[in-house]
């Protein structure tokens, strides 16, 4: 039997706090213009939203409003959401103003 592997390209990363605070980030929806993005998580936002994640539970519930949020307009039409792979295990989650305000 193999061996886990503890190779960075492997492990699971350990997000311990917000790529963006919920008041910064509602602070750019109120003045982003049609084009601005921002990252308003890194890592997986489905895991770190659950409770095995590596976040406080504040924090989880601080990242769970900012990222429904972020759903909350694009269903508006106001916002595109956006995944850019970083490694093999982290994704930056973008928000991207549209033109409908």
């Amino acid at each position: 039997m193999m061996a886990a592997s503890n190779s960075p390209a492997s492990a699971t990363p350990l997000v311990r706090s917000l790529v963006i605070r919920e008041g910064d980030f509602s602070t750019w929806l109120d003045h982003a213009r049609p084009g601005d993005r921002i990252a308003y998580h890194q890592g997986h936002l489905g895991a770190d939203r659950d409770g095995g994640s590596a976040l406080t539970d504040a924090l989880r519930r601080e990242l769970a409003r900012v990222a429904d949020r972020a759903m909350e307009y694009s269903l508006q039409g106001r916002l595109h959401l956006v995944q850019e792979r970083c490694s093999k295990d982290v994704i930056a989650y973008l928000a991207v103003m549209g033109s409908a305000r």
